[in-house]
């Protein structure tokens, strides 16, 4: 892992370094008195302090995909609630490029599943959305479950019996129920969800304070692959993530290329052909068309 180029602001303010006068002191942008100071590193390894606070912005940085679970997980819940309005990838120009039987099998289809069609219509429900959160829920448990069996230590024990009650006793009784209760304790009972064992695993990413050691490199490594992957399936199913999918049908174009369809993330969905470079978009005008553009 390369540790990210330090930026040049203060640590403190967060403005740039050459806003700060260090022979007195003073930040000339928000009349702060405080000298230039280097933003601290953090333990994720690619994001600095912003204002003495931590703050992953980083792209690549596995505290940031962690905290995006726990952000867009309600975002989840809402859309899994509700029939899926839009498909992937989208029709667009490329149904022209369709055989008549094709066009009658998909036009079938949506007859069948409209919402006015005749018959009992199924309760709401995005089932891609569902398998999401099933993947993404198991996949943050087991990895909470696996890293705690291996960095974080049994609660403190006490020994019971007669003759126990003087006031040392009562102290080790009471600090063992605090380690046990301990929210920095990964438990096997419980609040078992993928927020939870989000929060759990970014709090060991970041080190912060817990009844469990330091994560090696190679524990550190597998943490931050199953937070990838869960926050990139979760960003996909919202529509926050940019996807790029082959088309059946070739190029209309001479060179006969493959073409696939970008767009899931908001921006209008193009269509391009990797071959020759044309790209097509639907017409301004919602009519669902070819426009061709040249690069």
């Amino acid at each position: 892992m390369t540790t990210a180029t330090p930026p040049a602001i203060c640590g403190a303010c967060n403005h740039h370094q050459e806003d700060h006068d260090t022979r007195k002191g003073h930040c000339t942008t928000c009349q702060t008195e405080c000298a230039y100071r280097p933003p601290r590193a953090l333990a994720c390894g690619y994001c600095y302090e912003e204002r003495g606070r931590e703050v992953h912005p980083h792209p690549e940085c596995p505290v940031g995909h962690l905290d995006t679970v726990v952000d867009r997980w309600p975002a989840l819940q809402e859309r899994a609630g509700t029939r899926p309005t839009t498909s992937w990838p989208p029709a667009m120009g490329v149904a022209r490029l369709m055989s008549e039987e094709e066009r009658q099998e998909h036009a079938a289809e949506r007859a069948d599943t409209a919402p006015d069609a005749p018959g009992p219509r199924p309760a709401p429900v995005d089932v891609n959305v569902l398998d999401v959160m099933t993947t993404v829920d198991t996949g943050l448990v087991t990895a909470a479950d696996w890293l705690a069996s291996r960095i974080q230590r049994e609660p403190i024990k006490t020994p019971t019996g007669k003759g126990w009650g003087d006031e040392a006793h009562k102290a080790v009784v009471l600090l063992a129920a605090k380690d046990a209760a301990d929210p920095a304790r990964w438990k096997l009972t419980g609040q078992r969800s993928a927020p939870a064992a989000a929060r759990w695993l970014a709090g060991r990413l970041a080190n912060r304070p817990g009844p469990c050691r330091q994560l090696d490199n190679g524990e550190r490594q597998a943490v931050a692959e199953v937070a990838r992957m869960a926050s990139e399936l979760m960003r996909r199913v919202l529509g926050d993530a940019r996807r790029m999918t082959p088309v059946p049908q070739p190029c209309p174009a001479p060179c006969g290329g493959q073409l696939v369809v970008e767009g899931g993330d908001g921006e209008p969905p193009v269509v391009r052909c990797e071959d020759c470079g044309r790209t097509w978009a639907e017409a301004a005008s919602g009519i669902r068309e070819l426009t061709q553009e040249f690069r």
